[in-house]
């Protein structure tokens, strides 16, 4: 993937809320709200190891994120990613980082059997370049 452009890169940054899709075993797309982190020109997400939608990521190798600003609809990023890594350790602080990221609190939920998915980007289609 190209660097991305410094407007790209902003919003990239900001706390947007996004939406992960995978395909299910029946070929049908699930739609996921997750949290993320943009960093090192990857995103970095958390879930809880059991659920669903980080399996299908591990499953396949890839998803596709979608950011939409909520303040401004047409301001967009659709990434088509590769799964990198998948890990463990340090996922307790990172969703709390991403708590606090989102939140401006600690993580309130359980911090049990969680995971770090990271995600680079192989094609991203924005206006922000």
């Amino acid at each position: 993937m190209n660097v991305v452009s410094p407007a790209l890169d902003a919003f990239l940054s900001e706390p947007v809320v996004a939406v992960i899709g995978t395909q299910r075993r029946d070929g049908r797309i699930a739609l996921t709200p997750v949290w993320f982190e943009y960093r090192e020109q990857r995103l970095w997400l958390n879930s809880f190891e059991s659920a669903a939608w980080p399996r299908r990521v591990q499953r396949a190798g890839v998803a596709t994120v979608l950011l939409i600003d909520p303040a401004d609809t047409l301001r967009t990023a659709h990434l088509d990613c590769e799964l990198e890594s998948v890990q463990r350790e340090g996922a307790r602080e990172h969703i709390d980082a991403l708590a606090q990221r989102y939140l401006g609190d600690r993580y309130q939920g359980p911090h049990q059997d969680r995971v770090i998915l990271r995600l680079r980007p192989t094609r991203i289609i924005s206006a922000l370049g």
